[in-house]
């Protein structure tokens, strides 16, 4: 019987918590909070715990540590920056011009500071909230250093739990970044099988999917390598044989990535050169398979296993390969060489990986303190944008003697991001999940009154908050509310009382921010177009020309691929940012979507020769060709630098060289390439700046 709830209790925690990077996560934390109401509740003084807690939420949206030195460092960093932070908000807030030129200049500089480094955005969230979480539990007749030094203690709790962690697991965080990229990268698998079979509707709703999990795959792609990078700098020599692994692991994820994303022929082509619709039905079984292995894949990186393949993966791959040698197709290259690149996904799953002795470009984007005082800039933009909305907020709480008042602040941290679309979200998933959080936090409230109640009310949401954060911020913003309810109830019984003026707090802190985003050096995303369409088409043309080049390492060709990814990736969200904006700031968003839509059509071209260039033999009409998608590629940057109305008329005259075309192997690939550069140049030439 022992054993049979041991057995339960094992695959309970390895399927809700081990195979659930954000469970664990928000489960360390609420394990923290837990451990400080604990400490201080058998010290006497249950409301320090509650102090605690509050720091230890600040704590954790402020650590950002890969290594246990790090995180030593970091131990050490924060709870000076949070003891210093919150002293001077004790020993400024009752003189209110002092403490509000303090709290605009210091948020100004320490949003600025955050940017010197990329690794201390956190930091400077954090020390800002610090600072108005202070203001929050301001006790004019309390010593100074008191909540500061609670605000420490929260620190080392639940920086202590991490280094816990990272000794047990120094690669914990790493895994869990991987593992989130494979599920990922599953996502994006599922949606392509629904290409097969498709009409030419469907064909396009799944291409806009597809464009936006492929900006999170790429995203969560140089997060990893972001960690990597960071990793390899705490590690010796003799430490580096696991560090090498997940390089690797990475490497393939890369690998795998372009052959995703990578397009042999059009869908419908596809489609009308297979004689069965079995054949066509059986690659997206076989994409859906892939995407199955792709999450099994994930589970065995956070178990630390073996990766196995499948039964049904193997299954669908020997029928489709027996199925396609059943069927003639009219264009069994095309046919050949997508069932090649989707049987080598699988052969890329099914192989044993050796640590791979690789040294990455250690390189962060520091910068220096001019280069940040530039209203060009877009980091000085948002952190004059936020010093302001928190010397509006700041001074509507003093003239309106607004009791609180300081939530008008916190909303317009939270709600005011860098971009006018990421704004405009933020604004109204703020005040939807604060609503929802007052009516279930009163009803909760109501029917959990007594003490412990309000505590288990306060872990739980606690829990879901850090739980969703990352996901789905209106129910994160949802319990985040109800963490607040139940700290008032438990430190004054004021819970529900306070509810309504935070809702009128939200509102007006939502309103601040989204003003300041719309009038304070608005950032439309069509100034950005230009640049962005002329960086793509400059990546775009140095990948494909690493392609061509068989005597590049693997190390630089992937550095050129993610290149390429990153600006098309750019250029995809510049216009689905368009699409948030006001009407009359939408200018370009046509040719925009348009060029973004043939600049990832030929990006997946190029990856799909990219995916079998080691099999592939070039000849000198194939460097013929090459020469003339350069020269193409040249045309459009230098029509979009010049400008239409400066830039020299087409060349009507230009054909493409079927001749040679029909002198090569690689027909296939670089006829689609050469097609698509010359629509991406009829594009450009529609485009007026």
């Amino acid at each position: 019987m022992v054993k049979k709830y041991l057995k339960k209790s094992i695959e309970f925690w390895e399927n809700n918590f081990l195979e659930s990077p954000e469970n664990l996560w928000a489960l360390r934390i609420s394990f923290s909070a837990i451990l400080a109401l604990g400490i201080f509740y058998l010290l006497g003084i249950p409301k320090a715990g509650l102090t605690v807690s509050m720091g230890i939420v600040a704590t954790a949206l402020t650590e950002n540590d890969v290594h246990i030195k790090s995180s030593l460092r970091s131990t050490l960093l924060i709870g000076f920056l949070f003891f210093i932070f919150s002293s001077l908000v004790q020993l400024l807030l009752p003189y209110p011009i002092i403490f509000g030129v303090f709290l605009v200049s210091s948020s100004f500089f320490i949003m600025l500071a955050g940017e010197l480094k990329s690794k201390y955005n956190h930091l400077a969230f954090g020390s800002v909230l610090i600072i108005l979480y202070s203001i929050f539990i301001y006790q004019p007749e309390a010593d100074w250093f008191r909540i500061p030094f609670l605000f420490v203690v929260a620190v080392i709790i639940h920086m202590a739990t991490s280094i816990v962690i990272l000794l047990l697991n120094p690669y914990q965080n790493l895994q869990n970044e991987l593992a989130n990229a494979y599920q990922l990268l599953a996502k994006y698998l599922r949606m392509k099988s629904k290409f097969f079979p498709s009409s030419a509707d469907e064909q396009e709703e799944i291409r806009n999917e597809l464009a936006l999990i492929n900006i999170q795959l790429f995203s969560q792609s140089e997060k990893i390598k972001n960690i990597l990078q960071r990793l390899g700098q705490e590690l010796n020599l003799h430490q580096r044989t696991k560090f090498n692994q997940y390089v690797s692991e990475w490497n393939q994820l890369q690998l795998l990535h372009e052959r995703a994303v990578s397009s042999h022929e059009s869908y419908d082509s596809i489609s009308q050169n297979v004689n069965s619709s079995l054949v066509v039905a059986g690659l997206g079984k076989m994409l859906r398979e892939l995407g199955k292995a792709s999450d099994e894949y994930a589970r065995n990186i956070l178990k630390k296993n073996t990766f196995q393949s499948s039964p049904n993966l193997r299954w669908t791959s020997n029928a489709l390969e027996l199925l396609l040698r059943q069927n003639l197709c009219k264009d069994q290259a095309s046919i050949n060489y997508l069932w090649k690149n989707i049987k080598s996904m699988e052969e890329t799953f099914e192989a044993r990986h050796t640590p791979a002795n690789i040294n990455l470009e250690y390189t962060f984007d520091e910068k220096k303190w001019r280069d940040l005082f530039s209203p060009k800039n877009n980091k000085f933009r948002h952190a004059v944008r936020l010093s302001t909305c928190f010397a509006v907020g700041y001074t509507l709480m003093n003239v309106f003697k607004i009791e609180q008042g300081a939530w008008i602040i916190l909303t317009s941290l939270i709600v005011c991001q860098q971009t006018y679309d990421a704004t405009r979200q933020r604004f109204f998933k703020r005040i939807i999940g604060t609503l929802m959080g007052v009516i279930i936090g009163i009803t909760l409230s109501l029917l959990l009154p007594t003490t412990a109640g309000q505590v288990v009310i306060l872990i739980a949401s606690m829990f879901i908050f850090f739980k969703y954060l990352r996901g789905n911020y209106i129910i994160a913003a949802i319990f985040i509310t109800v963490y607040v309810l139940a700290v008032y109830n438990l430190l004054q019984g004021t819970g529900v009382q306070v509810m309504t003026p935070r809702i009128i707090d939200t509102l007006i802190g939502s309103v601040i921010a989204y003003l300041s985003i719309r009038f304070i050096w608005p950032e439309w995303q069509y100034k950005n177009l230009k640049n962005l369409l002329i960086k793509a088409i400059e990546k775009d043309k140095i990948y494909f020309e690493s392609v061509m080049n068989q005597q590049i390492s693997t190390q630089e060709y992937l550095h050129h691929q993610r290149n390429a990814h990153r600006a098309d990736n750019q250029l995809a969200q510049v216009w689905k940012s368009m699409r948030f904006e006001p009407k009359s700031k939408q200018k370009l968003i046509t040719p925009a979507r348009n060029f973004t839509y043939l600049n990832h059509t030929l990006l997946s071209y190029i990856s799909a020769l990219g995916v079998h260039r080691k099999s592939l033999n070039f000849n000198e009409n194939d460097f013929f060709i090459k020469n003339q998608i350069i020269k193409l590629l040249d045309e459009i940057l230098l029509r979009l630098q010049l400008g239409n109305q400066n830039s020299e008329p087409t060349d009507k005259s230009f054909i493409l060289p079927i001749e040679k075309l029909k002198d090569t192997e690689n027909l296939l690939f670089l006829d689609n390439i050469l097609k698509l550069s010359q629509e991406l140049k009829e594009a450009g030439e529609r485009i007026e700046f």
